[in-house]
């Protein structure tokens, strides 16, 4: 009988113990919680039973055999599963890795039932009861393992996402599971580190195994020529979101993403003969720093975000080099700031001379390839060389159909033409953020464009109180924007050029350029709504004037008296909330707009004798 009873702990039927098919269990384990309970049996595929009609037993020998068939049971599904991977390698690199370790584990199972076997035919013959309390932690273990073996197997687990569902159960349940658990996860976690080796430090991708890890590589990829850009070799990977891991933060996975990219860019130039060749130091140090991690045992962002900060200047470093032989990044820079920051004003106020009527309505035809061309237009007209602005930046507008109403100087907008390496520095939100500036400044312009029309061509017919109003209000354009290219852009820009050439990777140059950017927004009072939105308040003032006047000219009229008085005391009372505003917080910059808009404190003066009504200068 005991033959029997140790055969059908290995897994063996015999004449004592059939096998049958188990019983489905509809709700996995973690479905009904992390607490189980002994003797239960997981939808394996087989189940032991004892075989009827046997002599010699009482009835709680028969109930200590049916435990101990649990045991056999979750030992025969385990030891099938184990097999089954082991004949097909197609299952995966972490499904072997939970297989080996998995095997493992039940090794120690198989040696503790092979001892009793030899001590139990050596000695007098003992009761069930002691085989069963001797084999008390198994009757927690084998069925966890079970369990676990059924999680992991779930179509919906692919790839690395077995360490999530490792992770999850790890500290679950009694000492001895927890440390079967936790040996399974190390040796799964032993996998991810070494993709992560590769794809961090060699820039490389196993093509068999590349859909389990976190980066994959993107479907026009496969179809890359070997000489491909190196903007190209960017595009080609992409965070997998079949993979994606719950135990590692969002920011972390993008830092493997990115940080890989970078690598894999350094070996792509060294292997055309280019800087940055990655020395032997280099790999020892960055492999280094994430075999580190294994002594953890387990998947822990904040330790992996910190091994990936130590590799991050090393490829930074090699990249910044890339950068510098391959991009004129001071030229690159000046061309930004020349179009998005309106720094070359002529061509700007050349392009409006084409382009101003095109923003008086609220419905047009005008679209982008118009747009461009006016640009491009503006550009021969100055004698510039059309490939130094127009070929690198492109006017579009996003206005609705025709027949929709819109305000058309909002819907302009900048892009700029960024190619390979310096798209790695001016990313789709940081070219968004620089489009914002532009809107801004360009409507500053149009604005003082309008209000100085009204000046060259109605002078001699326009009223005296509009023409006051057009004078205070050019006053306050003017100065605004005298504000922001002298005293912040040319300033902030000639500050970045310096703090660059200082830089000594390519992550202290996104920083550097972060900070330059976050700064002038601030400057700029991008971040302060209240003040923004003054701004605009005062702006939009200056149109209706100047729509006023011009429709009343094209009519042979003058601007009606009753409305030029009411546009008159808005743009007081939005002149004195403007300064109320600057004068109440102790920023620097706020006092220096304020200093310029109020120069020898005449609208204060004005405001504060008559706030709520616009009176015309005498000066």
């Amino acid at each position: 009988m005991y033959e029997d009873v140790f055969l059908m702990l290995l897994g063996i039927p015999g004449d004592c113990f059939l096998l049958r098919a188990a019983e489905r269990v509809p709700e996995s384990a973690e479905a009904r919680g992390s607490d189980h309970q002994e003797g239960e049996v997981g939808s394996g595929k087989e189940q032991f039973y004892l075989a009827h009609g046997l002599p010699n037993l009482q009835p709680s020998d028969h109930e200590i055999l049916s435990r101990l068939c649990v045991l056999g049971s979750a030992f025969r599904n385990l030891e099938q599963f184990i097999d089954s991977h082991l004949s097909v390698h197609s299952h995966g690199i972490y499904i072997a890795a939970f297989v080996d370790a998995l095997d493992n584990v039940l090794d120690t199972y198989r040696s503790l039932v092979n001892e009793l076997h030899l001590e139990f035919s050596t000695s007098e013959a003992k009761p069930f009861t002691v085989l069963l309390h001797l084999l008390t932690d198994q009757f927690q273990l084998l069925p966890a393992l079970q369990e676990l073996q059924q999680l992991v197997s779930l179509p919906e687990v692919r790839g690395c996402q077995i360490l999530d569902v490792l992770q999850r159960n790890v500290d679950r349940g009694a000492e001895v599971v927890s440390a079967a658990f936790a040996s399974i996860l190390e040796s799964c976690f032993h996998v991810f580190l070494a993709q992560l080796t590769n794809w961090v430090v060699y820039g490389s991708l196993d093509a068999t195994n590349s859909n389990e890890f976190l980066v994959k590589r993107t479907a026009h990829a496969a179809d890359a020529e070997p000489h491909q850009e190196y903007h190209k070799l960017w595009d080609d990977f992409a965070l997998n979101p079949v993979t994606a891991l719950t135990c590692i933060e969002p920011r972390v996975a993008r830092m493997i993403l990115d940080l890989g990219r970078h690598t894999l860019i350094v070996r792509t130039s060294a292997s055309r003969g280019e800087p940055g060749l990655f020395t032997a130091d280099d790999e020892r140090m960055c492999t280094a720093h994430i075999m580190n991690l294994a002594t953890m045992g387990r998947c822990d962002s904040i330790q992996i975000e910190r091994a990936l900060q130590l590799i991050q200047p090393i490829v930074s470093k090699h990249l910044w080099e890339i950068v510098r032989q391959s991009a004129d990044l001071p030229q690159t820079l000046q061309n930004m700031h020349a179009a998005f920051f309106l720094h070359r004003g002529d061509l700007f106020t050349a392009f409006l001379e084409h382009s101003a009527d095109t923003f008086a309505s609220t419905a047009s035809r005008v679209t982008t390839p118009d747009y461009q061309a006016m640009f491009e237009l503006a550009s021969a007209d100055l004698g510039l060389d059309s490939s130094q602005l127009t070929q690198l930046f492109t006017l579009t507008t996003d206005a609705p159909r025709i027949g929709q109403e819109a305000n058309l100087l909002s819907c302009l907008h900048m892009e700029a033409n960024v190619q390979w390496p310096l798209d790695i520095i001016f990313t789709p939100p940081i070219l968004k953020r620089y489009d914002a500036m532009f809107q801004m400044l360009f409507k500053i312009r149009y604005v003082e464009h309008q209000l100085n029309g009204l000046w060259k061509h109605q002078k001699a017919n326009i009223n005296r109180l509009a023409w006051a109003l057009r004078s205070q209000m050019s006053f306050i354009v003017h100065n605004f924007e005298s504000y922001l290219q002298g005293d912040i852009l040319t300033v902030q820009c000639a500050s970045l050029l310096e703090n660059i050439s200082k830089a000594e990777t390519v992550h202290d140059l996104i920083a550097v350029h972060e900070q330059h950017l976050t700064c002038m927004e601030v400057m700029t009072f991008l971040h302060s709504s209240k003040i923004t939105e003054i701004i605009h308040g005062l702006l939009d003032m200056c149109l209706k004037l100047c729509k006023l006047v011009n429709t009343a000219k094209a009519r042979g009229q003058q601007a009606p008296h009753k409305e030029v008085q009411r546009i008159g005391q808005e743009f007081v009372r939005a002149t004195k909330f403007l300064f109320q505003v600057l004068s109440s917080t102790k920023d620097r910059h706020h006092a220096q707009l304020a200093l310029r808009l109020d120069f020898n404190k005449h609208f204060t003066k004005q405001i504060k004798s008559r706030p709520s009504t616009f009176v015309p200068s005498r000066s």
